[in-house]
């Protein structure tokens, strides 16, 4: 009640089992702090502020429940920043090559206000809902990002298109599920660009926003690629293998250069 109070981390967080809930209010976790045990830190409203870089312990876990997350800085270690509902807005947010990146099941989440979220870890996204990108946000995997659910992202109409971008040295997996992880067409939708490699195991990724890239498209015999709204634009350096399929379905694809 009364927004609670304010928090202010510059040392150890050692959670060793359970929860530690974080309600209302202001919340800062600040460069050089730290998030030790295998439980988990969990923030419940209010706005979470990461400034600098906080080093997350084997097991440990800072989850985003609701409320929003702001800031510029980064969670290292090779603990997990889980998100499973509410707002990261403006700044940038950067995951470790040694952490990982956990989008599990929860409310609808939303990356917006211009934030930018890396992966430069590992990432996985189990959830069952609505991801929203909007308002000029980006996301850059820069890392490996598997999409183990079927879940739609979805661009509101508000602001600047947003981009999801695989970056070079960046692997977009799709594994675990028959099902599809579409790109909605709506009002244009997220851009997708490619320059590194997207890997369909199994099911299906739908591209409703267009895009570009010069990157490598491995789809296997259970997976397929659909190009379903505005143009997608593949310049020199654009690789398909596989056995599965790549199909226009009411998108454009343009090739500049060459492809193959």
């Amino acid at each position: 009640n009364y927004n609670g109070w304010q928090l202010n981390n510059y040392g150890l967080i050692d959670v060793q089992s359970g929860v530690l809930l974080l309600e209302q209010g202001s919340k800062n976790l600040n460069d050089g702090g730290s998030v030790t045990g295998t439980g988990r830190v969990r923030s419940v409203g209010g706005t979470l502020t990461l400034t600098g870089t906080t080093t997350l312990g084997a097991g440990a876990t800072v989850e985003l429940a609701s409320g929003t997350l702001t800031g510029t800085g980064a969670f290292d270690g090779t603990g997990t920043f889980e998100w499973t509902g509410g707002g990261i807005a403006g700044g940038t947010i950067t995951v470790g090559a040694n952490a990982n990146l956990l989008l599990s099941p929860g409310a609808d989440r939303a990356l917006y206000g211009g934030a930018v979220l890396n992966n430069n870890g590992t990432g996985l996204a189990t959830l069952a809902n609505t991801w929203i990108i909007s308002s000029g946000a980006t996301f850059n995997n820069n890392g490996l990002f598997t999409l183990q659910s079927d879940f739609t992202i979805f661009y509101d109409n508000s602001g600047s298109y947003p981009a999801f971008n695989n970056n070079a040295g960046g692997t977009l997996r799709k594994a675990g599920s028959a099902g599809s992880v579409a790109f909605h067409v709506n009002y244009g939708g997220t851009r997708f660009n490619n320059t590194g490699l997207v890997d369909i195991q199994q099911g299906t990724l739908i591209l409703g926003g267009g895009g570009t890239g010069a990157g490598t498209w491995q789809v296997a015999a259970s997976g397929q690629v659909e190009f379903t709204g505005n143009t997608m634009t593949l310049t020199n350096g654009t690789a398909f293998s596989g056995a599965g399929t790549n199909r226009v379905n009411g998108g454009r694809v343009n090739f500049s250069n060459s492809a193959g």
